[in-house]
Parts: structure tokens; C-alpha cells; sequence
């Protein structure tokens, strides 16, 4: 007779084979629930346009990419043009033992008047824009196709792009102002701010030792504006410390408003350091009809309250755009002007000069370049920097 009995020496191997079974069947259960958990479509677009303006950014792509709202592609990767510079230049960074000394214990006399560009301001008969491109510098040749823009344009140089100050003379010899467009930490991670950002867990020493470095790395501008920054621009003290560097300097400042509460621009009004703010972004979307479109937003905040200050980047579709828009402007009862000449300036209560506990007031001094204008309202949600 028979025995159908398993012998007892397989009994451990049927067994394993069950429970490996039992472990391959839950991996996959578990795989496929974390597969269908749905992603917005907002947060996928916003990842996606993230990642594209960083490559766009970093030469990866040369063309300026396109992301609009459920319509987002990549496109191929084409060889970097030769003129493509994508290595930055090698700044000497300072030690920090100590901040570096200021021999003037008075701000520089009007810095930023001596390098404003000399623009013949028209009475206020017309409402005032100004435009300032960011990210001047590091791709040559969008740079160059930049500084052939209609005068009077705003640029906004990285510190450690190399080699822009030839660029940076052409530029004022044609009538337009330069900026430094100062790193400054964001809020994401996944973006690089530069290797000479400003960051809040620098001591006082190193964020004053820093701010003069990107002070120092070209020369001719009249102020700066925040690269990136959502997350210094919040922070009180350091803006008092770099806003205190900058009065020392005799500039000005342009709150870029990459953060709605950003405190940049009363900190600057606290110390008594010419300021302005932006009103809009013009290529947050990168296609020519989102960048025509916010040229048409941008002229409707002018109407409204005289003047208005945007800012874009050296991108081929904002290019395009400006160079389609710009010679419009006088016909629609608008000037280009440069952004010193929309500059407040506060002076800091009695006694409490350089102090951001002293309540500014509007300075009624008269002012060679431009309108003592309003504070313009915050941006209306965060932004991704």
C-alpha cells in the first residue's frame, strides 16, 4: 500500500516556497497602491516646469522650454551651442573670522546716481515701466542677444558668471543700467542658488564677508536685486545686515518679491537705502503668448498706478516678445524707463538711523532720476525660489 504522506524532509522547502510566494504577491500589491496614488495636476506641471528651467539653466537644453498647464513636454537635448558658457568663474572666497572692515562710516555719495543711465525722464505725462532681465552672465550668447534690446533696459548680472565686465560696459555705453543679481537662499532644495549665495545660518562675519564679495565682482551698476531668496528675503536681521553693507556702498535695491513676505523692501526703507519692488514676473511661463500676455498685465498695473517695474530672463520667447512689444510703448502713452528711475527713497526716523526698529517716512528731497512712487502690493501666492 501506498504512503501519499509528503515525506517529512520536503515539508521545510514547501513551506519557504509558500511564504516567498505570500512576500512576491504583497510587493506587488504595495507597488501597484503606491502607482495609483494620483498626483495634481498642478504639482506635476510645477515639477515639471521646475525641472525644465533648470536644465534650460544649466545648458542641457538650449531651447527655452514651454510648460503650460496640462500641456508639458521636454524636448530633445541638442548640442550646447559653442558659445555657451556654463562654468563659473572661480570667485576667491573670504574668510570668516571677521566681517570685513568699511572704512566709511557714512554711505558713498549717491552711488547709484553716478551709474544710472543718463535718460532724459519726461514729465509725468506718461506712465513709467521698467524692465530688469535677470540672469545676465553665465549663457554668452543669450546675454549678447540681450544687450541688443531697445535702451533703456535694467540687467541683472550673476556674480559668478565669468568674465562679464567687458559685457557689462557695453551694455552702459548703450544707455542701459546694471544690476547685480544678488544669490540669496531659497526655500527649495532642489535649486541651486549659486556657489556665492547669502544664507540665514551664516553668522553676521560671513553674510557681510559674502555680500561684498558678490559687491565686488564687477563694477558700474547701480544697485541689486535678490536671485532667488524666498527664504532670506523673510528673514529680519540678515536683510538689516546686507541692507546696512549696501547703504555703506551708496546703491540701491530691487525687492525681486520671490517670497509675499519678503521684508527686503522695508528693511531697505528702514535704513535709508533707496528701493523698489517688482510688479511682475514676465516668463513664469516660458511660450511667447504667456510672455505677451503678462506685457499686457504689465501695462494695465502702470495705467493704474503710474509706473510699474517687471522682470524676465534672457530667454529666446522673452526676447522675441520684448523686441515685438517695446516699440509699442509710445504710441500707448507709456515710457521705458531705467529702474533708478522709479526708485523710493525713505529716510530713517530721527535717531534711529540704520535701524530697522526706526519708522521710515517718505523723504520729500528732490530726486535727479525718477518718481517717489507708492509701495506696490505683494505678489499673490509663493513662488517656487
Amino acid at each position: 500500500m501506498k504512503n501519499n504522506k509528503t515525506p517529512m524532509i520536503l515539508k521545510p522547502a514547501v513551506i519557504g516556497l509558500f511564504l516567498l510566494a505570500a512576500l512576491f504577491v504583497c510587493a506587488l500589491a504595495f507597488r501597484a497602491t503606491e502607482m495609483t496614488q494620483a498626483v495634481s495636476p498642478e504639482a506635476a506641471v510645477e515639477m515639471a516646469r521646475l525641472q525644465e528651467s533648470r536644465a534650460y539653466y544649466e545648458g542641457r537644453i538650449s531651447a527655452a522650454p514651454t510648460a503650460r498647464m496640462g500641456q508639458v513636454s521636454l524636448p530633445p537635448l541638442p548640442p550646447l551651442p559653442e558659445s555657451m558658457e556654463t562654468e563659473p568663474r572661480r570667485l576667491l572666497l573670504p574668510e570668516y573670522e571677521a566681517a570685513p572692515a568699511i572704512a566709511e562710516t557714512t554711505p558713498k555719495a549717491a552711488q547709484w546716481k553716478e551709474n544710472a543711465a543718463k535718460v532724459e525722464v519726461a514729465p509725468l505725462s506718461a506712465a513709467r515701466i521698467a524692465i530688469i532681465i535677470d540672469d545676465m552672465g553665465m549663457d554668452r550668447r543669450r546675454t549678447q542677444v540681450a544687450l541688443t534690446l531697445p535702451a533703456p533696459i535694467t540687467f541683472a548680472w550673476l556674480p559668478y558668471a565669468p568674465q562679464i565686465q567687458g559685457l557689462v560696459d557695453e551694455g552702459r555705453a548703450t544707455g542701459h543700467e546694471m544690476l547685480v543679481h544678488m544669490p540669496m537662499e531659497p526655500d527649495s532644495l532642489t535649486v541651486d542658488p549659486g556657489s556665492t549665495v547669502l544664507k540665514s545660518s551664516m553668522t553676521p562675519a560671513e553674510l557681510t564677508a559674502m555680500t561684498e564679495t558678490n559687491l565686488s565682482a564687477f563694477s558700474g551698476y547701480v544697485g541689486f536685486n535678490n536671485h532667488m531668496g524666498s527664504k532670506l528675503t523673510r528673514d529680519p536681521a540678515a536683510m538689516a545686515l546686507v541692507m546696512d553693507v549696501a547703504r555703506r556702498h551708496g546703491i540701491l535695491f530691487v525687492d525681486s518679491r520671490t517670497s509675499p513676505d519678503s521684508v527686503a523692501a522695508s528693511t531697505a526703507a528702514a535704513v535709508g537705502l533707496p528701493y523698489a519692488e517688482r510688479d511682475i514676473f514676465l516668463d513664469h511661463y516660458e511660450d511667447s503668448a504667456s510672455v505677451m500676455a503678462a506685457l499686457e498685465e504689465l501695462e494695465k498695473v502702470a495705467r493704474r498706478k503710474g509706473f510699474a517695474i517687471a522682470i524676465g530672463h534672457p530667454k529666446d520667447n522673452t526676447m522675441d516678445a520684448l523686441r515685438t512689444w517695446l516699440p509699442t510703448l509710445a504710441g500707448k502713452g507709456l515710457q521705458l524707463v531705467p529702474v533708478s528711475a522709479l526708485v523710493r527713497i525713505h529716510e530713517p526716523a530721527a535717531g534711529n538711523a540704520g535701524s530697522v526698529e526706526g519708522r521710515p517716512v517718505a523723504s520729500n528731497r528732490p530726486i535727479d532720476y525718477g518718481f517717489v512712487g507708492p509701495l506696490q502690493p505683494p505678489v499673490s501666492g509663493p513662488a517656487p525660489y
